[in-house]
């Protein structure tokens, strides 16, 4: 099969107008000029999609498709409000609710462009809907747990949750992984056992580090919205909790607990981080998942890409919880981390780019979540997850290049 356009944007290499890519079963076996792709096989069927842009499938480093359902239910406030009022949602949902929700939100993901998404879960309910609808990705089992009386039974039923997953899915398309609730929901040692069992099973991980101010003070000074009790429900006398005042960093915390000690960790937001945070992240060959829209929305603050960047970290964007923003859309997420980038941070040389953001949300995201050998860029021999993009409405149309007029116009319904 051959699919041509007016534009084919491999990512990886340069643009190409009038292009075409042929398919073999499930793999991409060529790419260039569409002339001398549909020369080289004469036999193929080749189908058209006129003034479009062909290019790999959106990559959505972090999210959680079951929280489709909670959108809309607390707009306008902040994070630490938006939190409380999430979690009493979530109470109210079923496993069949849950399940309704994740199906929700993979259509909304796959309408959009998205094809690959790395989701979060603590029901399960996303593993038999990845799998069913298409998608590929990884699905993180996440583990929580306050009190340290409490972490031995959540470590056993998360790993044999783990385990139930990967039999459940081939392996090939949706892989597992394991993740620690927030810094301020968990015991510190949930740190430590998530890295382990990471380690133990060859399972991803990711981990939420600071997103934002309130855990940020949390974390070092043992206080701030997330209190150690709300006033009804007082924690245990005694009990050893992970609000304890740290002195240091959220990352410096993690690092403390050995949360980095696992091969392909991803740390989600690093919005308030320092240069020796960005170090150990370095050092650690950790990745990082920008989740621009939402910490927009929730007022966490702005993540110092060019800053992350600067130090080889892999960079990809995530639309993180479906319950924080209006939509799932790759597009907006692009274009609101790139604005917000060069607002707060436009010096000689650290100008964000449409190429760059672009980047993010494909290559980026692949290389971030150790997936770039099968995704993230239109190439032969890798697997093909296209989409093609309609440009026929752009309304910052270039004869030369077609990417910033993609990024800043263009949206999820644009993808056809």
């Amino acid at each position: 099969m051959i699919l041509r356009a007016k534009y084919v944007l491999p990512i990886t290499s340069p643009l190409i107008r009038d292009g075409a890519l042929r398919i073999v079963g499930k793999t991409i076996t060529d790419v260039g000029p569409a002339d001398d792709i549909i020369a080289r096989y004469p036999a193929e069927a080749v189908s058209d999609f006129g003034k479009a842009a062909l290019l790999p499938g959106f990559i959505d480093a972090h999210t959680n498709l079951e929280h489709s359902v909670i959108r809309a239910a607390e707009l306008d406030v902040p994070f630490a409000q938006w939190t409380k009022t999430m979690i009493s949602h979530s109470a109210k949902l079923t496993q069949d609710d849950w399940y309704a929700s994740a199906v929700l939100g993979g259509l909304e993901a796959l309408s959009c462009g998205i094809t690959c998404v790395a989701n979060t879960s603590a029901t399960g309910a996303a593993v038999g809907v990845m799998r069913d609808l298409g998608l590929r990705g990884i699905v993180y089992r996440e583990v929580a747990a306050a009190k340290r009386d409490d972490v031995e039974a959540a470590m056993r039923t998360a790993e044999d949750d783990v385990l139930g997953w990967m039999d459940e899915v081939d392996g090939e398309r949706v892989q597992v992984g394991v993740m620690p609730g927030s810094l301020y929901s968990c015991h510190p040692s949930i740190l430590t056992k998530v890295a382990e069992l990471a380690t133990r099973e060859n399972l991803h991980l990711a981990l939420h580090v600071a997103g934002s101010k309130e855990e940020m003070n949390f974390i070092r000074y043992g206080s701030s919205a997330f209190k150690v009790h709300d006033g009804e429900q007082p924690v245990e006398a005694g009990a050893t909790l992970p609000w304890m005042t740290s002195g240091t960093t959220p990352v410096r915390y993690a690092v403390n607990w050995g949360a980095f000690d696992a091969p392909r960790v991803v740390a989600v937001h690093c919005v308030h981080v320092n240069d020796e945070d960005i170090r150990f992240l370095k050092s650690y060959d950790v990745s990082a998942c920008i989740c621009s829209r939402t910490n927009a929305q929730l007022g966490m603050g702005v993540a110092p890409i060019f800053a992350l960047r600067r130090a080889g970290l892999h960079l990809g964007f995530g639309s993180d919880s479906l319950a924080a923003t209006d939509s799932i859309d790759m597009f907006t997420q692009m274009r609101t981390g790139m604005l917000l980038q060069r607002a707060t941070d436009a010096d000689a040389g650290t100008y964000m780019d449409s190429h760059q953001a672009l980047q993010m949300a494909t290559i980026g995201a692949a290389r971030a979540l150790k997936m770039d050998d099968r995704v993230g860029s239109l190439e032969p021999g890798k697997d093909a997850d296209v989409i093609a993009v309609d440009v026929s409405r752009l309304h910052l149309g270039s004869a030369t290049d077609p990417v910033p007029g993609l990024v800043n116009t263009c949206a999820g319904t644009d993808v056809t």
